[in-house]
């Protein structure tokens, strides 16, 4: 996994796609819808990349998103209703 690719749409840019850049070759692949929401953990706002109507393979896959400092993201990884991982994101 190479990371994340998003595609923000108006207004505010608070739901859109993202493509995961996945093998050595950073192939885009495993496309997920991004909106706003509660979050599974705490109830807050979060940002969500929802699977589940998008990935066959990743179907069952839900990651949340929250920004912790400027342009430094801290992601969890469901499955299902579990958190399996947590990684984070740079934006350049």
């Amino acid at each position: 996994w190479q990371g994340k690719v998003f595609d923000l749409f108006a207004p505010n840019f608070n739901s859109g796609v993202v493509v995961n850049k996945v093998s050595p070759l950073g192939v885009n692949l495993i496309v997920a819808k991004v909106y706003r929401g509660e979050s599974w953990m705490d109830g807050k706002d979060t940002i969500i990349i929802d699977y589940s109507s998008t990935s066959l393979f990743a179907q069952k896959i839900r990651d949340e998103i929250r920004e912790i400092e400027p342009g430094l993201y801290l992601g969890k990884v469901w499955l299902g209703k579990t958190r399996i991982l947590d990684f984070a994101l740079e934006t350049h």
